[in-house]
């Protein structure tokens, strides 16, 4: 199943898309660990307040830029959301048309 990747995690952002898209897969990437643990907690809180809901999203802290590609296979992935240019952080992963 494809997954949409947001990195330098939005939480307002992850949430929607989970409500807006329940059968697709999403992982958040976060480099930085109070918000991190703060997107798992909320992820945990918002799973007991709405039972079989947000089951499909979860946060992995990681360095995106440096490790993505070691995560997902090439087409894997169906979208990817940044706050930062794509193309210049990660010139390596993008496809260009």
């Amino acid at each position: 199943m494809s997954r949409p990747l947001p990195n330098g995690m939005s939480l307002n952002i992850v949430v929607t898309l989970a409500s807006m898209f329940p059968d697709t897969l999403m992982l958040g990437l976060e480099i930085r660990v109070k918000v991190s643990d703060y997107v798992r907690e909320k992820i945990k809180a918002l799973r007991a307040q709405h039972p079989n809901q947000y089951s499909n999203i979860a946060c992995l802290r990681t360095n995106a830029m440096k490790y993505l590609p070691n995560y997902f296979k090439k087409g894997q992935v169906s979208g990817f959301f940044t706050k930062h240019d794509p193309k210049t952080v990660f010139p390596n992963v993008w496809v260009y048309p």
